[in-house]
């Protein structure tokens, strides 16, 4: 029964370890992508508004329920309080992975019935700490640059791409990461040229 209730735990621990991760690097590659700090090209002749609305045309005439607002659709950062209130979201689900992952260890792989793979596991755990670890870093770097540019409107003057020329963001090949399943971005700030 105790082994029963200790592999249970940790069935639970690392779901939410990969739960709270996975929500820590949406919340943070949504930023980035909002900060306009992601690849991709800026489209004169088209909007995210205007996208939003051909989008919606044909539900248009449905009034219950209503359709979502494209603030909320496609604006989250802005909706929810600015970088600095994304961040904090980001750190708070992070801080939670941590906690699991402390769990994960403390149980060891007797307990998660990885008799014979021990060091498998052991390896599993270790990576999705030092992925964590990295999204930390990454987030620690987006905050400080967004706290240091951010003028008195930071939706506007963040989101018009002021960063690109601070932070370069890289998203490294699955051999080059701490973890080939998480996918965390490389932030670094640019040299200043000279």
């Amino acid at each position: 029964m105790l082994l029963t209730l200790g592999y249970n735990t940790n069935l639970t621990a690392e779901a939410i370890a990969i739960h709270s991760l996975a929500l820590s690097l949406f919340t943070l590659y949504s930023l980035l992508n909002y900060l306009k700090l992601l690849g991709g090209e800026d489209r004169p002749c088209s909007s995210d508004r205007l996208r939003y609305k051909l989008r919606m045309k044909p539900f248009f005439h449905i009034s219950t329920p209503e359709l979502p607002a494209y603030v909320d659709v496609w604006d989250p950062v802005y909706a929810s309080g600015g970088s600095q209130e994304q961040c904090n979201k980001a750190e708070d689900a992070l801080k939670t992975a941590k906690e699991q992952i402390t769990v994960l260890k403390s149980l060891g792989p007797q307990e998660m019935k990885y008799v014979g793979n021990e060091v498998e596991y052991q390896n599993h755990v270790r990576q999705m700490l030092r992925s964590c670890i990295a999204t930390g870093v990454a987030i620690a770097t987006v905050r400080a640059a967004c706290a240091k540019y951010a003028s008195k409107d930071e939706a506007d003057s963040l989101h018009k791409g002021v960063l690109r020329s601070v932070l370069n963001v890289e998203i490294p090949n699955p051999e080059t990461r701490y973890a080939a399943r998480w996918a965390v971005p490389k932030i670094t700030q640019k040299k200043a040229k000279s």
